[in-house]
């Protein structure tokens, strides 16, 4: 089995904390975000359908949605958050029958923070 180092098209994502959160082919760079007429967090689109992106997240879902109003509309988020620091790092929307997962703009970074793994070293 190829693990996401030895396979350059997987990519691998990480929280500000430097937990591991995401391993996608393909990258984050070259998905679509959401419309800005539809919502204004520009978050990255990953669709679930396995022809079109194959992903694996590492991060737990909120038991309770959140209710968050975008220009004048409201939309029903289940939350992903880091299973470490706790931070949002994506959702699900309740109308979208699980074929979408969002990831918040900026959440995600494909390098570990220099902070933390320093820390972790000392």
């Amino acid at each position: 089995m190829e693990t996401a180092t030895e396979n350059p098209d997987i990519k691998c994502y990480y929280c500000i904390c430097s937990q591991f959160i995401l391993a996608i082919t393909p990258g984050l760079d070259v998905l679509p975000r959401r419309n800005a007429q539809v919502s204004e967090d520009k978050s990255i689109v990953i669709s679930r359908k396995r022809d079109q992106c194959v992903f694996s997240l590492d991060a737990y879902r909120d038991k309770y949605p959140l209710l968050v109003t975008n220009k004048n509309k409201e939309e029903v988020w289940w939350v992903y958050k880091c299973p470490r620091c706790k931070l949002p790092i994506g959702y699900d929307l309740e109308n979208s029958s699980q074929q979408y997962t969002f990831i918040l703009n900026g959440a995600l970074h494909e390098e570990p923070s220099e902070d933390q793994v320093t820390n972790k070293e000392s």
